[in-house]
């Protein structure tokens, strides 16, 4: 039997304190209301299961090619190593008690509504054409405006975005969920327990409104234990006190078990077809866009050799794509036969081939930093934890959720490929009855199971020289 995603609303009883990596002394002020980023909850929710003091767990070792590198469980902290995780995203509890959960916008539809602002341009004759290994440019089709949009979608108007239907003044601001708040504060001598001379600081807070709720998803089975995220939360609907954040704030978490998860489903057939620009001259190609619901990371990988691994520079441009080509380093995914042992499945889905897909445009935001401190590290020669390693964590940039990545696929059974190995929910498509019911898919090359790289998929349309925009 499949264990459910289980789905947990975050109510503070005060502010949080979310701060990032930018220091808080002299002029510069704290800055701690950031939207939490998914590991924090992630963190949050695994101190609540070990503070649950469950039984029966199992014992995750670090290990390498079968061989235990570490005897003391205690010492590496890898209990609930299960444990995954979709979110947080604003919830409003709305007068009747139904929820309304929300998502960031789409960097390409930047108007008042849903409708598609943002297309890249795939040249004309020799106009701005780019080369078979160069990412073609994102134009915006609509006039110049100082007009911000709203930064939150529901899941009906993200939905509506994504099959060219335009809901007007749609989303919602970030006041009508949360508002920040500015206190200046006394610094404490940790070897004292004293204030520390001088040491004013100014930090800025998170104060969720009355009916906002931070909406996680979250998902563990224990070899041992099962469902410790139901033994941990039995009651359904039930308040359970935890902390989140810096400054160890509390709120209380109710959990409730849907049948079907509340973030939108993504499209995974009849992706339009365009001629794009190629070595030998224009070729018709089926067009799927990839939006990230959450941020990714993608961090630089300096190659090895012997072991075939390529050299990528990370950043915004995916680890699954070939940085010099821009082709797709995903393959197709067979499934697993009845009878078919797991080793000879595993080596079929090895020698399977790629997808037959090609990166040719991308609209990335700000980069997002994310770090964080471990109170013991593990140390690289004796693999063995040692808190003199203990500190601020490596600090990586993370691709912003709402960014968008427009590929070019050779065939539309290759676009359907795409967008099933893409999609968050995978081959479960809105027709389906288990639609929406597991998270299948985590694009992001690290800390998926904390809640980066959840995308979905969607058809685009190249743009033309008939849509310039107005001046």
């Amino acid at each position: 039997m499949t264990t459910p995603t289980h789905q947990l609303l975050f109510q503070p009883t005060d502010v949080l304190f979310f701060r990032d990596g930018r220091p808080m002394e002299g002029a510069t002020s704290g800055h701690g209301a950031a939207w939490p980023l998914p590991h924090v909850l992630d963190a949050a929710l695994h101190h609540a299961l070990r503070r649950a003091d469950l039984g029966n767990l199992h014992q995750h070792r670090l290990a390498r090619n079968g061989k235990k590198l570490a005897e003391d469980r205690e010492e590496l902290g890898r209990t609930f190593g299960a444990l995954q995780n979709a979110g947080p995203f604003p919830v409003t509890i709305e007068k009747d008690g139904s929820e309304t959960w929300h998502f960031p916008r789409p960097l390409d539809a930047q108007g008042s509504g849903t409708a598609t602002t943002h297309r890249p341009f795939l040249g004309c004759g020799d106009l701005f054409a780019a080369s078979s290994n160069e990412l073609h440019p994102v134009i915006n089709t609509v006039a110049p405006s100082k007009e911000k949009p709203t930064p939150w979608l529901t899941r009906s108007e993200f939905e509506s975005s994504l099959v060219a239907k335009s809901i007007e003044n749609a989303g919602n601001k970030d006041s009508d969920l949360f508002e920040s708040e500015h206190t200046i504060g006394i610094g404490i001598d940790a070897s004292t327990s004293c204030t520390k001379e001088g040491a004013f600081y100014s930090a800025s807070y998170l104060r969720l409104r009355p009916e906002t709720r931070l909406g996680l998803l979250t998902h563990c089975q224990d070899k041992k234990a099962g469902d410790v995220i139901m033994q941990a939360f039995k009651n359904s609907g039930s308040r359970t006190h935890i902390m989140v954040g810096g400054q160890q704030r509390t709120g209380t978490l109710t959990r409730t078990t849907p049948v079907s998860l509340p973030l939108p489903l993504g499209v995974r057939d009849d992706f339009p077809s365009a001629l794009v620009p190629g070595s030998n001259g224009p070729e018709e190609k089926h067009l799927v866009r990839w939006i990230l619901l959450t941020p990714a990371i993608y961090p630089e990988i300096e190659g090895n050799a012997e072991k075939g691994i390529p050299v990528h520079p990370g950043g915004s441009l995916p680890t699954w794509i070939a940085p010099d080509t821009k082709e797709l380093r995903l393959r197709t995914r067979p499934s697993r036969q009845p009878g078919q042992s797991r080793e000879a499945w595993r080596k079929e889905v090895a020698n399977a081939p790629f997808i037959a897909a090609k990166l040719v445009a991308a609209l990335t935001g700000k980069p997002l930093p994310v770090t964080g401190w471990a109170a013991t590290a593990i140390h690289q020669e004796t693999q063995r934890t040692d808190s003199s390693l203990a500190g601020a964590r490596s600090t990586h940039l993370a691709v912003p959720a709402g960014s968008v990545y427009y590929f070019a696929c050779d065939t539309a059974n290759a676009a359907q490929q795409l967008a099933d190995a893409l999609n968050w929910h995978g081959q479960a498509g809105t027709t389906d009855s288990i639609a929406g019911s597991q998270i299948r898919n985590r694009r992001s090359s690290l800390l998926g199971e904390k809640g980066y790289g959840l995308g979905i998929c969607a058809p685009w349309h190249p743009h033309s020289l008939s849509q310039n925009p107005q001046p």
